[in-house]
């Protein structure tokens, strides 16, 4: 029931015998332990402690507990029996409820007291704290519990919304009860100087008028009293607050301190405790119950709505919500707030505009829920981040706003390139964003390498000129979601986005300049571990060069290609290639047209994303313009992709294209980068037949990856050694090998960036072996090629599915669709696969007539895609359809 208007104010926790009543919290405690009582006597010995000593009507308090129904004086006895018996005292006859006849009841404190706890001035901005309970807090409480147990100053550290007055609160009591004096809370939000601080402390711990003159006045007052203060929301205070709390400290023993601030006060023998984010759920939203944001947000939710149920297929919302938020309480609590009128698919929708829509909405009072801890800074997230951003100078504002330009995380390297000016060195920004992590607005991100985790020594003096250097990595920063959509407004209004994206799209074109040469003395997974965590930065200067800059753009695409492949993200590369095709691509210089011509060449020769014949023109066109540029490096590599082509297309060219190659190499290359030479000249011996030649080189080159540290490359010899092995007749140990290295690939999460080894295994279980040995590989083989867009490659071994059924006209059928599927690619079976179509062919002419399977193969050319794995699997084909 509200207070009427000319009710007395709420007073601080009361104690009668062995009770607390605290009215604010709704709660009542006998000798510290939670004593239950129904709702309406609660409000009945709340509405009669206020009015203490006063005989209060019956009329009364049927009006005031009920609310004006028309009930009888019979529900307010009964109401009054409830609460003696809660009380421990049934009868008519209490020790603190009397019975007036005829006139109503009288509620007796004549042994009652203040408790010595937070006092009403104090209490004024204090939020009810719900059910009690903190949500997903449990091992930050336990820490702040350890801390107030043994030390005398603990500060609650992190940004704005990020709970650390909840969670202040919770300690309260705990706090009270180890002081004998009690326990006690001041808000600072509105005190703007040392002495106005002295004076609120003074009159809040209801000290004598002596104690508010000054600190020393103070601190003599205090010198006897064992008491906890909680000081809330310090950091607006910093230069003042240290020294205080340091005297008030040194002169007052039986002194404890807990405070929240953004920034810690920095004081000798000060305990922290960073308080972050709630933990949020997966992005499938199938751990919501080990998820402290999803918890706070369903609970907060059904704060809003009682009649809120979460239903099946929501969960990926609330996890999305929560991940977008970054598990920050107060943006949950706001965000709750208006499911009920978006729901959650629309609370998801509208993210991207979270400024605008975490905001109370309405009329305190009228509908309207008070803010999570009653501050009006607290009722938006743009206000409470204001409240943050107007507390630094100038320099870190401006860094702040800078620093936004950077998507996912940054490197202080970065941050130095691309936030510094003239009027803004690099020795500011270091020292900027050392204090904005300080004051919790930037966020540890991890840490990356900063350059080549292995660097190769350029000669020729064999494998041991290539050994490991140490790793070399450094932190990493992030602003959490919501910071950074109010640091991108700071930004534009300040008239500064243009300018920060331009120069954040050219350091990262410069980033990508850098690693570019290294790819070729790099281990792929240290060359890639470089790059990952500019994944967002990527993007993001893509879409800025994309609006403003073609040659820019392209640049950029060219660049990052090699990037996309290794990642397992062609497709995205593609997708960009098609996006910038549709600009009018600007006469940039011949050195950018031949980047882009290899970096179609990389598609299709490493991500067999493109046709091969494509692929061959760009590659001639890459290998003419880089050799005119003097760039010999850059043309090797375009004649090592040139002659993988034309092995592939079985064209007649490449003994040329390598003897060029062999041309341009020179005496101070690396044995890493020649190895592209030796590599086109092993794949030569296998076509030529020379097994034992092919062999010999694949196991040296073997040798080779495995000193240097190189997976990829491993992998891939080991998969070139399978082939040989195969070829020489040993299936067993080939299977056996592939088998491993898939193994190895799956343990390392690549299998969508090596699928080729993949494939030959499943297509070698189905040529030598029953559909229930090869299911499982194969299985996953279609799924993971459907998805890469790049089914034609196993296509050729999927009618052997039928075949081992006894369905040789499916496998008929599938082998004519698979004809077809090959020459749409554009593209050629290889030795491995031709011998396998033999054996199949073979096997269908002992089963079939011959112009029965050629009208079965044509037939089987028409088959869809679903219809052909529907034949070779059933109804239900392994896997999504391809990837646009």
């Amino acid at each position: 029931m509200p207070p009427r208007s000319d009710d007395p104010p709420l007073p601080g926790p009361l104690r009668f015998g062995p009770f607390t009543l605290e009215m604010r919290l709704g709660m009542l405690s006998r000798d510290g332990a939670p004593v239950k009582v129904p709702p309406r006597p609660f409000a009945l010995l709340c509405y009669l402690a206020r009015h203490a000593g006063r005989v209060v009507p019956k009329h009364e308090l049927l009006d005031a507990v009920w609310g004006h129904q028309h009930l009888s004086e019979s529900s307010l006895k009964a109401t009054v029996n409830n609460l003696r018996r809660a009380l421990g005292e049934p009868g008519s006859s209490s020790r603190w409820i009397t019975s007036v006849a005829r006139r109503g009841y009288r509620f007796t404190l004549d042994d009652a007291a203040p408790a010595p706890a937070v006092p009403p001035a104090a209490l004024a901005a204090v939020p009810a704290v719900g059910d009690g309970t903190l949500i997903g807090r449990a091992r930050e409480f336990a820490q702040l519990q350890t801390l107030l147990a043994t030390h005398r100053l603990v500060t609650l550290t992190g940004s704005a919304g990020i709970g650390k007055t909840h969670l202040a609160l919770a300690a309260l009591p705990q706090l009270a009860q180890a002081c004998r004096d009690g326990a006690w809370l001041l808000r600072l939000d509105s005190i703007v100087d040392a002495d106005t601080l002295v004076a609120t402390l003074a009159h809040t711990l209801r000290l004598s008028p002596e104690a508010a003159r000054d600190l020393d006045a103070l601190c003599t007052a205090l010198r006897t009293l064992a008491m906890g203060i909680v000081l809330d929301n310090c950091e607006h205070l910093l230069l003042q607050l240290p020294a205080l709390v340091a005297q008030l400290l040194a002169q007052a023993p039986g002194l404890r301190l807990l405070c929240t601030s953004q920034q810690a006060l920095g004081l000798a023998g000060e305990q922290l405790l960073p308080l972050g984010p709630l933990a949020v759920p997966a992005a499938a939203g199938d751990d919501l119950a080990h998820s402290g944001a999803a918890q706070l947000l369903l609970a907060r939710i059904r704060r809003h709505d009682r009649q809120f149920q979460l239903q099946t297929g929501q969960q990926r919302s609330v996890a999305a919500i929560c991940r977008a938020l970054d598990g920050v309480p107060l943006e949950l609590e706001l965000a709750a707030a208006r499911v009920p009128l978006l729901g959650l698919a629309g609370v998801q929708t509208r993210l991207p505009e979270r400024l605008d829509m975490l905001r109370q909405h309405g009329q305190h009072g009228q509908g309207a829920q008070p803010a999570p801890d009653g501050a009006a800074r607290h009722r938006s997230l743009r206000n409470a981040l204001a409240w943050s951003h107007a507390l630094l100078p100038p320099q870190q504002q401006c860094v702040l706003r800078r620093l936004a330009v950077f998507e996912g995380s940054f490197s202080i390297a970065a941050a130095e390139a691309v936030v510094a000016d003239e009027g803004l060195d690099r020795w500011d920004v270091l020292d900027a964003v050392a204090a904005l992590a300080e004051r919790s607005l930037l966020a540890g991100a991890g840490s990356a390498p900063a350059a080549a985790v292995r660097r190769r020594q350029h000669d020729e003096a064999g494998p041991d000129d290539a050994s490991p250097a140490a790793p070399h990595t450094v932190p990493r920063w992030r602003m959490l979601h919501g910071i950074h959509a109010f640091a991108l407004e700071q930004l534009d209004q300040a008239g500064e986005t243009a300018v920060l994206r331009e120069r954040h799209a050219r350091w990262m074109q410069d980033l990508l300049a850098q690693a570019g040469p290294r790819v070729h003395d790099m281990a792929p997974q240290d060359w890639l571990a470089q790059l990952e965590p500019e994944l967002d930065n990527l993007r993001a200067a893509l879409r800025h060069a994309q609006r403003s800059d073609a040659a820019l753009a392209w640049a950029l695409w060219a660049l990052s290609v090699m990037f996309w492949v290794r990642s397992g993200l062609k497709h995205e590369a593609l997708r960009w290639q098609r996006a910038l095709g549709e600009l009018q691509a600007a006469a940039g210089p011949s050195t950018l047209k031949a980047d882009v011509a290899q970096a179609r060449g990389v598609l299709c020769v490493l991500g067999l994303a493109l046709p091969p014949q494509e692929g061959l023109q760009a590659m001639e066109t890459a290998h003419r313009l880089h050799r005119a540029a003097g760039d010999a490096v850059a043309a090797y590599y375009d004649l090592y992709l040139l002659a993988m082509i034309q092995i592939r297309l079985q064209l007649p060219h490449p003994a040329g294209t390598l003897a060029a190659m062999q041309a341009l190499e020179q005496p101070g290359w690396s044995t890493a980068l020649r190895r592209y030479g030796r590599w086109t000249a092993a794949m030569l011996r296998r076509q030529a037949g020379d097994l034992d030649g092919y062999h010999q080189a694949m196991r040296e080159e073997q040798a080779f990856a495995r000193h240097l540290g190189d997976r990829n490359t491993l992998w891939l010899t080991g998969y070139a050694l399978a082939l040989a092995e195969h070829e020489r007749g040993d299936v067993a140990q080939a299977l056996a090998q592939l088998g491993q290295i898939c193994e190895q690939i799956a343990a390392a999460g690549q299998q969508r960036s090596q699928p080729s080894q993949i494939c030959v295994h499943a297509a070698m279980l189905l040529w030598h072996g029953a559909e229930t040995a090869a299911s499982p590989r194969v299985h996953e083989a279609v799924a993971l090629l459907r998805a890469d867009g790049s089914l034609w490659t196993l296509a050729g071994a999927l009618p052997w599915l039928p075949w081992w059924n006894s369905r040789p006209a499916d496998a008929a059928r599938l082998l004519g669709w698979a004809d077809a599927l090959i020459a749409a690619a554009g593209e050629r079976r290889g030795p491995f696969f031709a011998r396998l179509q033999a054996a199949l062919e073979a096997r269908l002419g002992a089963a079939l007539a011959a112009d029965a399977a050629v009208s079965l193969r044509r037939e089987g050319a028409q088959l869809s895609e679903p219809a052909a794995l529907a034949l070779a699997f059933g109804p239900v084909p392994p896997g999504p359809p391809a990837v646009p």
